[in-house]
């Protein structure tokens, strides 16, 4: 389990070291029988309660047992708001279950960590990597004047309460973040596809933003707008950021526009109906959701609010009707394969919104929209093949294996788009967030003599010294002195 600090509270254990013998837990135990041992949890059984009682009974670890992906079928309910009510100071390890023997627990075994298992070590800097790239619209020759610019913006990190290692090998779980990356992708092929017709560019630029830093506080967003020159951030009419457009149910889950300002001016108003105007079009309900910013608040619970905050028109479109709250989710959530299907037409509909929005025409888009060979074909391969490349590629804050996905988001950004742009920025302790390096240590049993074995060990020492004794002072002289002290 990781260990990390924020301004509001304590998550994880503060100690690494285990060197006990391990009890498996069984609701039908007395508490007191786990005193002193490394109990052995299945992760089905580990709430709050039953952690909590655990703790104070002295024992002396936790090995929490998950099934391997393909067995995989049940979480915990535990969450970070529920931890970070316990001081936790016992170790705590995730493992397969099918790692735990189960002839090993219980036994005359102690389960020990490697000699060479370190203390947790903070992290003081991390990197926080954007990626954009842009289509550029139709300038009438000689203009000057910098054409409206739509930003459509995601973000590609995760984050998670578990070692990478063992989220990515074990869990392999499609976070919701994925979808979000998928859809940007996705929208930035369809939207090439457009923009290279002359017949159909419009007079807007398009900017695709992939961004990182989502848990504190969408530093990236955050980091990519205040680069941007005055001339660049004045021209943006919209931004529309994605966030888990996909929910694992059905495919006729409604979707929520969310925003930060009430549609007040007629061009506003005409954005929010172009959104759902798209979603009633293929069957589906979109919401409005109103949320003002509360400025003292130092956190950010939607991306859009970063632009918002700068008076920039912002939306975010999501499955989610409450914003991600990183400390009520469950340490631990079953793999929910995205549903590819409601995925594709939440891009659809994103696409619909945002093509009726810059050409501002209903004749044109319309024609643009039921050509035969329509602009707005997606390609469900695509999101398959990348929803998979991104489950198996570590996004979780701060651990962000990007060398594993920059290369190929690159490639297919530089295909695309124009004027791709990888920008790398540091993060560190100022974001209220202290993450500690993962442990990773080898977990062995050894061999521990039993009781009745010290017991004896006891009794021959005696019987050895009263022998001794009888040797060397002689047997009536020692049986006197021995029946003196009785």
């Amino acid at each position: 389990m990781l260990q990390f600090d924020s301004s509001t509270f304590r998550f994880g254990p503060q100690r690494s070291i285990l060197g006990a013998q391990t009890i498996r837990y069984e609701q039908s135990r007395a508490l007191e029988d786990y005193s002193t041992y490394t109990v052995v949890i299945g992760v089905g059984h580990l709430t709050f309660n039953v952690l909590q009682s655990l703790l104070e009974q002295s024992i002396a670890g936790i090995i929490v047992t998950v099934p391997s992906t393909n067995n995989i079928g049940s979480s915990s309910t535990l969450t970070i708001a529920s931890l970070s009510r316990l001081t936790i100071n016992v170790p705590i390890y995730f493992v397969e279950d099918e790692d735990i023997k189960e002839d090993l627990v219980g036994g005359d075994l102690r389960l020990v960590t490697s000699d060479k298992t370190p203390s947790p070590t903070p992290i003081t800097q991390w990197n926080v990597i954007n990626f954009s790239g842009r289509l550029v619209g139709q300038v009438e020759r000689g203009d000057s004047i910098v054409p409206p610019t739509v930003v459509v913006v995601a973000h590609y990190d995760t984050f998670s309460r578990l070692a990478p290692a063992f989220v990515s090998t074990t869990i392999n779980r499609r976070e919701q973040s994925t979808s979000g990356v998928v859809a940007l992708l996705e929208l930035s092929r369809i939207f090439s596809k457009l923009y290279s017709s002359a017949d159909n560019q419009p007079a807007y630029n398009i900017i695709f933003l992939l961004t990182s830093g989502s848990a504190t506080n969408y530093q990236g967003a955050e980091q990519w707008l205040s680069q941007q020159s005055p001339v660049v951030s004045e021209s943006i009419d919209l931004v529309v950021c994605i966030d888990s457009l996909i929910s694992g149910r059905s495919n006729d889950e409604p979707l929520y526009l969310h925003v930060s300002r009430p549609p007040k001016d007629n061009t506003t108003r005409q954005l929010y109906s172009d959104f759902t105007t798209s979603a009633s079009d293929f069957g589906l309900e979109m919401n409005l959701v109103q949320k003002k910013i509360n400025i003292s608040s130092p956190v950010i619970y939607w991306e859009h609010e970063v632009f918002s905050r700068k008076r920039i028109p912002a939306v975010t479109v999501s499955q989610r009707k409450q914003p991600f709250d990183q400390s009520t989710e469950p340490l631990l959530l079953v793999d929910q394969p995205i549903n590819t299907r409601s995925l594709a037409t939440n891009i659809q509909i994103i696409a619909k919104a945002i093509i009726n929005h810059i050409y501002a025409n209903e004749k044109i888009s319309k024609d643009i929209l039921v050509a035969e060979d329509s602009v707005l074909s997606v390609n469900e391969a695509f999101i398959d093949s990348w929803s998979n490349a991104l489950s198996r590629v570590t996004r979780s804050l701060p651990f962000v294996d990007v060398g594993q996905i920059q290369p190929a988001i690159e490639k297919l950004l530089n295909t695309y788009l124009l004027d791709v742009v990888v920008d790398s920025s540091k993060s560190g302790t100022s974001s209220g967030l202290v993450c500690y390096q993962p442990i990773q240590t080898i977990l062995s049993f050894s061999n521990v003599k039993s009781f009745t074995f010290d017991i004896l060990v006891f009794v021959g020492c005696i019987v050895y010294l009263i022998a001794l004794y009888f040797g060397l002072c002689g047997k009536d002289r020692a049986f006197n002195e021995i029946k003196s002290f009785f």
